[in-house]
């Protein structure tokens, strides 16, 4: 798996990095298996609004190509993240059963599609 998962205190900023908050297990899980079938390579940051690392997140988001964010736990993303979220317009995106893109495998098919 040419990809990496970077978690804090990492960070590995490279085209393309991507920030994905609030991830639960089983996408996260799912995203591994998809990440070993391709050979693009993705810098992939993960935090969820449990672990304490917000200077880490703050600066992670300001810095990827795209945050990808899980909508059904939109509510608990903090200040001040949701701002730098906010002020991001247009290279943030979110996903779920109510979303473009129901998880996060269905997002890197979709680019990949997009990009071929």
């Amino acid at each position: 798996m040419p990809s990496q998962l970077i978690t804090p205190p990492d960070q590995i900023i490279e085209h393309p990095s991507y920030l994905i908050i609030n991830a639960v297990d089983a996408q996260v899980e799912s995203l591994v298996i998809y990440l070993k079938t391709t050979n693009k390579k993705y810098n992939i940051h993960l935090w969820h609004v449990e672990m304490e690392e917000e200077k880490w997140v703050l600066s992670v988001a300001q810095q990827v190509d795209l945050v990808l964010y899980n909508a059904k736990f939109e509510r608990f993303i903090v200040d001040p993240l949701l701002s730098v979220l906010t002020d991001r317009f247009g290279t943030v995106v979110s996903f779920g059963e109510e979303e473009d893109y129901k998880d996060l495998v269905d997002f890197f098919l979709k680019q990949s599609d997009n990009e071929t």
